[in-house]
């Protein structure tokens, strides 16, 4: 596999960070979070973690397709917004996400699986991030973070991620076929948060191995290898039953990262009444074209606040003054 490595000077970081947000980032160790429609979300009790990891946590944008075509990440031509694609939208949306943060950030070129559906190589690529990484989040292409001055230690607080945590993720909507005959309910892998330790590192390797079937509790898992919801299915009725410790799975409720205000319910029976919205996390599993606008939601609102900060202050080529008509011919002297 290939990894597009990102490498920032302090000097870009400080830059990126201090244009976009750094005024405006949430404390860590805030209690609360207000959001656009004023809901609030809380965390309970003392935060765990309350200072920020920086470049122990590591963003993943990963994809098995080439994605060099005009308009996609990797093509040759400049990317030009007006032509940009859904998954060159998530992708930078996630950049920007570790930029603000200090966070690592990889964009990595996976190979395709020789048996099994594509999906599943998001497993052994967090897994191997976890060997470097405290913390690793996988997104997929059609993910975006909606407030991206939310730091991850923040939501990890929020979520009740503890030190026993080995795997966070989002309820998946409650459509049909989502759940297995036992009624329970997949989780959505396309936001997928792992936490290092090295039982950590024994889940992700029975997860991958989970569909060649490697001993008797496993019977049945190759039915996952290509038949839907792949990697997701195979958690919800194997690791979830094997790693069944109190908190080493930490379910996230599905309208916090899951579906959008749009297509909160989904596109199959039995969706009604999920409410998915996606308040921290969206997902446009149903419009994936809405990933531009995602992108522009994640950077207008800290752009407005810059740019009404600036012109508040002033300087020495622009500014705000008082001026009368019997006074006009005077009011620029100062500049």
């Amino acid at each position: 596999m290939t990894s597009q490595k990102i490498q920032l000077d302090r000097k870009q970081r400080i830059t990126i960070r201090d244009y976009m947000s750094a005024p405006l980032v949430h404390d860590i160790t805030d209690p609360t979070f207000i959001n656009d429609n004023n809901e609030v979300f809380t965390v309970q009790g003392e935060p765990r973690i309350k200072s920020p990891m920086g470049d122990k946590i590591i963003i993943l944008t990963v994809d098995s397709r080439p994605r060099d075509n005009v308009g996609e990440l990797l093509a040759d031509d400049p990317l030009k917004f007006a032509t940009a694609s859904p998954s060159a939208f998530g992708a930078l949306n996630h950049y920007l996400y570790a930029l603000i943060h200090g966070y690592d950030y990889r964009y990595v070129r996976a190979p395709e699986f020789a048996d099994r559906h594509g999906t599943w190589v998001k497993v052994p690529i967090v897994k191997e991030a976890l060997l470097t990484h405290d913390v690793a989040v996988f997104m997929d292409g059609d993910v975006g973070v909606h407030y991206p001055h939310v730091p991850l230690e923040w939501l990890m607080n929020h979520w009740n991620i503890t030190d026993q945590t080995l795997v966070a993720a989002p309820l998946d909507v409650h459509q049909f076929d989502n759940f297995n005959d036992r009624g329970e309910l997949s989780l959505n892998t396309g936001f997928l948060l792992g936490q290092a330790s090295p039982r950590a590192q024994e889940l992700f390797q029975e997860w991958v191995d989970c569909p060649i079937e490697p001993n008797e509790f496993y019977a049945g898992c190759s039915n996952w290898a290509y038949n839907w919801a792949h990697e997701q299915a195979a958690f919800r009725d194997y690791i979830r039953h094997k790693y069944d410790g109190p908190e080493e799975v930490v379910v996230i409720p599905c309208p916090e990262a899951n579906g959008s205000p749009d297509h909160p319910d989904g596109s199959q029976p039995g969706g009604e009444g999920s409410n998915c919205t996606g308040q921290f996390i969206r997902h446009y599993w149903m419009d994936k074209d809405l990933m531009k606008r995602e992108l522009i939601d994640s950077i207008m609102p800290y752009v407005v606040s810059r740019l009404h900060e600036s012109l508040r202050q002033g300087s020495p080529q622009s500014g705000i003054v008082d001026g009368h008509e019997k006074e006009l011919g005077k009011i620029f002297d100062g500049f």
